[in-house]
């Protein structure tokens, strides 16, 4: 048995409804139970038993916002099995825009590749991304992914497809030899995701890391 969707990189909104596919063996005729998994860590049955290649799956609005979520598919009863190949997302539609990762706790070290990840709903179809550092300022913005000077002057903002599940992977400035102000090592980062229509970027439409995170040496 191979599961082919959700396998990786998805976003999908909590309350919606969404395909969980896969392909067996003809001559496999066991039903297929279906779990979900967060962290790695088993979360919830989604069916005990459904026979088919594929199930409509009415996400529930409970679940919690995570980018960490996985599927696994089994036959009912055997030991057949298979895994998203890597997680996916699962968000918050109530608000325009929705910051799913880095969401707040995370800890990285400059250099490192962040993979950002964000929910949106129809009415914003670019993004753009800011990094604030607020450990000696409520609100110290830092850079954007193009425009490294700080302050208010949006010119050069750079405008990201809202509806790429891919996210965007980006690689940290190296803490020792950037010249970017503010920028050091620190714990209280957050991330804005804005959104943004030909360069110029609307604050209205707008939502933040939850909580820190903490970009180190």
């Amino acid at each position: 048995i191979t599961l082919t969707s959700p396998n990786g990189g998805e976003i999908w909104a909590k309350g919606s409804t969404q395909e969980i596919s896969w392909v067996k063996e003809n001559w496999l005729n066991w039903g297929i139970a279906i779990d979900l998994y967060k962290d790695g860590n088993y979360y919830q049955n989604i069916t005990e038993y459904h026979i088919g290649s594929d199930y409509s799956w009415d996400i529930p609005t409970d679940l919690e916002g995570s980018a960490n979520y996985t599927i696994k598919v089994y036959g009912s009863g055997t030991n057949y099995y298979d895994f998203s190949d890597a997680s996916f997302v699962l968000y918050e539609s109530d608000g325009p825009i929705t910051v799913l990762q880095p969401n707040g706790g995370e800890e990285f070290q400059s250099g490192d590749a962040m993979t950002i990840y964000w929910g949106v709903d129809s009415s914003v179809d670019e993004i753009a991304v800011y990094f604030f550092n607020y450990e000696y300022s409520s609100s110290q913005q830092i850079f954007n992914l193009v425009n490294t000077t700080p302050g208010s002057n949006l010119e050069g903002t750079a405008c990201f497809d809202a509806h790429d599940e891919e996210g965007i992977i980006f690689t940290l400035p190296d803490l020792n030899t950037s010249e970017i102000q503010g920028y050091y090592s620190s714990s209280y980062y957050k991330i804005a995701i804005i959104k943004c229509t030909g360069g110029v970027v609307d604050w209205n439409i707008t939502d933040f890391s939850d909580t820190y995170f903490s970009i180190t040496y």
